[in-house]
């Protein structure tokens, strides 16, 4: 049986062994790679800040790749929102590009979860840019109110129709741009809500632009914040106006001249004639409509 022999190399010498070692097995994988390509079968590398799916039910966006492993932003497995991948390594190697309307419907989905879409009505407030934005479905000249949609587009998430601000403004707010979320900050109390109700019954709304200012009568109110609004109260009858005056029904009254008020009196409008607890003035038209109907 021949004997076998140890061969001894130097450092230099294994040394350039390994790289000859390295240089092969990098010529076989450029190789491979290049069949693969060839053939139809090479995975292209993912690309940073696109959307990609992994395990067919998270969506991430990666923003950066170190050692084959992803980081970034997205939904992990339950369809839970995370800023930055905690413990949970994204395997770039299980990746695969999202469609526009994948991503579209996750983020809308998270949008609504976190309140800033609610059965068509929105009345809360957040953080826009460092400035706070009420907003509330934008309402038509005509009455009709809007539908809220949210859009996914360039890379953010907005309110696709137009909203009104705290500044009486209309807005395209964004509520969701590079991986950060506009913050929801409280939901104030509709102060507009009975002159609202009392506008849709026909009631006219006055404006006051500033304090000490007069009142505008407003035929379409835009509901701002920083103005003032109000019922038009009812004008108090003068002296030398015409007026219908009654005491405890309307169906019993006198159409005549005012001539006296007497603040504090029980019957504080006076004619020639009597007086009388209420009193209207009217026009022309209506006295004589009062006093001899429609013919």
């Amino acid at each position: 049986m021949a004997k076998s022999e140890t061969t001894f190399y130097n450092l230099a010498e294994l040394s350039e062994i390994a790289s000859k070692a390295a240089k092969a097995i990098n010529s076989v994988s450029e190789r491979l790679e290049a069949i693969e390509r060839h053939i139809g079968i090479a995975k292209d590398e993912p690309k940073l800040d696109r959307w990609y799916k992994r395990a067919g039910r998270s969506l991430v966006y990666l923003t950066g790749i170190t050692r084959g492993v992803g980081y970034g932003y997205g939904f992990d497995i339950d369809g839970n929102w995370f800023d930055r991948c905690n413990g949970n390594p994204i395997f770039i190697d299980c990746l695969v590009e999202a469609t526009p309307q994948e991503v579209e419907e996750a983020l809308v989905k998270e949008a609504k979860r976190r309140g800033f879409l609610t059965q068509g009505t929105f009345f809360k407030s957040f953080t826009d840019g460092g400035k706070v934005r009420e907003v509330q479905p934008f309402e038509c000249y005509d009455g009709k109110m809007n539908p809220i949609k949210l859009s996914f587009s360039s890379g953010f998430l907005y309110y696709e129709e137009g909203l009104k601000t705290s500044y009486g403004l209309c807005s395209n707010p964004r509520v969701f741009e590079d991986g950060k979320w506009a913050e929801i900050v409280n939901q104030p109390v509709d102060k507009f809500a009975e002159l609202k109700e009392a506008h849709k019954k026909g009631e006219v709304i006055q404006v006051r632009y500033s304090s000490g200012d007069y009142w505008h009568d407003c035929d379409y109110p835009r509901w701002d914040s920083c103005l003032e609004y109000r019922i038009k109260p009812e004008e108090k009858p003068k002296v030398g106006d015409v007026c219908k005056f009654w005491d405890d029904g309307e169906n019993k009254y006198v159409v005549s001249v005012l001539t006296k008020t007497k603040e504090g009196d029980n019957y504080p409008y006076h004619t020639n004639f009597d007086s009388f607890k209420y009193a209207t003035t009217i026009t022309k038209e209506e006295a004589i409509n009062l006093l001899f109907g429609n013919q």
